[in-house]
């Protein structure tokens, strides 16, 4: 790796280095911010959508809890036993008495929650004025007014009313009557408009759902009315209890959640479901870290470009360092690198042409030590040449004349002989001395003592 690393151009290195140092931290910050800012714009629309719907189930809980107290207030109302159970002989009997009793239109008056109010309970004598009404066999056989019948209990279902045959939220319960050993059965309607009202307000799809999975009342206009199999989630949640799910509805990841509402003193109760779209809860998240990525795309192309000028300006120092270098290796110890600034390559380019300047000062230094050392043997060799010569003419020179000598002795010439002997010692002694005399010197000696024989010699001759 360390090889690899090595020789690696550096461009490459700089690329390299700004892809892991700068493009990968970056990318990895990027997905990971992105990826916990989805995931925190997902849990913020849970818990929104959660508390959205405690709200709703609080408004809906204070809407229907108006048939309730309408419902108490009917079931101890005397006039109520009175006028319904009453045996009438003519209709203007009937009319006076309806006249006389106003509860019913006070109480819608009074809540604009309450839709209508209707009392059907068994008594020819009355007539069906849409809120006395009396019970045929179909009202009869119907669920809701068997279920009453059958106990006291108040239940909550969704009724077709009489009157237009409309659908409505109602309360259902039975009213007795043991002074006339009569029953009735009350059913409080209450008004879509103010739960549609509240329905609206909610941003994602919410509906209101019955123990019958009737969609009681919902945001969607398409779906009020109709059955939850009718509507995409409805199969998915028909037995889900309270709490908050994830499912596919409509091929999208969606979260469901679902909020009970049983009414106090009511045997059975309602359900509210709101339903959204993970994709459209995360869309801006999305959209923001979409954007976040192509700016850090954007960034890391201008990064790329920025250091291809940064690599190419300090490639192109380090290349012309490296020409003038080549040169030093050829021999050339003129080169000069012409690099200026203060960078790390400046400074190198410094020291290089203080480097060469020194080499080349070094190098004349040699050149003129070699010469003068070269000189220097050359004098000693020839002042040895010559102390060799010198050395080997007194040899000659003694031996001549020591011949002369011997041949003036021999023939009777004493004198000549004893020039001859005293001329050598001579010569002796200066030659013993040559080390503190030139040559020169000597040779002047030599000059002289040769005079001084000749001298001696001529007039024997």
């Amino acid at each position: 790796m360390t090889t690899w690393f090595n020789n690696m151009k550096l461009r490459n290195k700089l690329f390299l280095s700004i892809l892991l140092v700068v493009l990968v931290p970056v990318l990895f910050v990027g997905m990971f911010l992105t990826a916990q800012f989805r995931q925190m714009a997902l849990e913020n629309a849970v818990q929104q959508t959660a508390s959205n719907v405690e709200r709703l189930k609080q408004r809906t809980s204070d809407i229907i809890k108006i048939p309730l107290i309408v419902s108490e207030r009917l079931l101890f109302d005397r006039r109520l036993k009175t006028v319904s159970n009453s045996r009438y002989d003519t209709v203007l009997d009937v009319f006076k008495a309806y006249s006389g009793y106003s509860d019913f239109r006070d109480f819608l008056k009074t809540y604009a929650e309450l839709k209508n109010i209707r009392l059907y309970i068994d008594n020819p004598t009355l007539i069906n004025n849409w809120e006395f009404i009396q019970p045929d066999d179909s009202i009869r056989h119907s669920f809701w007014y068997r279920a009453a019948i059958a106990d006291n209990a108040v239940r909550w279902y969704y009724v077709e009313d009489q009157a237009g045959k409309n659908k409505y939220l109602s309360l259902v319960r039975r009213i007795d009557f043991p002074e006339y050993g009569t029953k009735g059965v009350l059913v409080i309607a209450v008004n879509p408009v103010t739960l549609h009202a509240i329905m609206n307000q909610e941003p994602y799809e919410t509906m209101i759902i019955d123990e019958n999975n009737n969609i009681v009342a919902s945001n969607n206009p398409a779906l009020s009315g109709k059955l939850l199999t009718d509507a995409s989630i409805g199969k998915i949640i028909q037995n889900y209890d309270s709490g908050t799910y994830e499912e596919i509805v409509d091929g999208k990841l969606s979260k469901i959640i679902i909020e009970n509402v049983h009414p106090a003193s009511s045997l059975n109760g309602l359900r509210i479901v709101s339903v959204f779209a993970v994709d459209y809860i995360v869309a801006e998240a999305d959209r923001i870290g979409t954007m976040g990525m192509i700016v850090i795309f954007l960034s890391c192309i201008v990064a790329v470009i920025l250091i291809s000028l940064v690599s190419a300006l300090i490639s192109k120092r380090i290349l012309k360092l490296s020409k003038e270098i080549n040169k030093v290796a050829a021999g050339n110890l003129n080169a000069y690198s012409p690099i200026d600034g203060n960078d790390e390559i400046a400074q190198l380019s410094r020291q290089f042409n203080s480097m060469v300047r020194s080499i080349r000062e070094l190098m004349d230094e040699v050149y003129e030590s070699n010469r003068q050392k070269s000189m220097m043997e050359l004098k000693q060799k020839e002042i040895k040449l010559k102390m060799m010569a010198s050395q080997i003419n007194p040899h000659f020179l003694f031996n001549a004349l020591e011949s002369i000598r011997m041949k003036a002795h021999i023939n009777g010439q004493s004198e000549i002989a004893q020039t001859v002997r005293l001329l050598g010692k001579l010569m002796r002694k200066t030659w013993r001395s040559a080390g503190r005399t030139s040559v020169s010197a000597m040779k002047w000696k030599l000059s002289a003592a040769t005079w001084k024989f000749k001298n001696s010699a001529m007039p024997t001759g």
